[in-house]
């Protein structure tokens, strides 16, 4: 048998998890800890949030000229999950993604770093 599991928030460095099984009889059985190592990416900080158009992106634990062409991807949907292109751009380090052409309403940001993701809810006001 297999498991799958996927923790939205874990916390930096080294994290243990362990299986418990519940048979249906009540027998309780715990499987040995496996340590699994988080790199420091998914604290990313996206402001201002309600916004008018542009949006900052900051606390990415890299270079982002190094990360935008190749690791680091955005999916951007409104609440009929329909998927939205967001033009972006590097600067100082921070990702600016500019909504402003854009119905105001709320949509929801997925980041994607080296495959670890977070979720963010914008808030756009016109």
């Amino acid at each position: 048998m297999s498991y799958a599991y996927t923790d939205y928030n874990p916390f930096p460095g080294t994290s243990y998890y362990r299986l418990k099984q519940t048979d249906f009889d009540g027998t309780v059985s715990y499987f040995t800890p496996v340590a699994v190592k988080m790199k420091n990416f998914l604290q990313p900080v996206v402001y201002p949030n309600p916004t008018s158009g542009d949006v900052i992106i900051s606390g990415i634990e890299t270079t982002a000229s190094n990360v935008i062409d190749e690791e680091l991807n955005f999916r951007i949907t409104n609440l009929f999950g329909k998927i939205v292109s967001i033009p972006f751009s590097e600067i100082d380090g921070e990702i600016h993604l500019d909504l402003s052409q854009f119905a105001k309403g709320i949509y929801l940001l997925e980041i994607e770093f080296d495959g670890m993701k977070s979720h963010h809810k914008i808030i756009l006001q016109n």
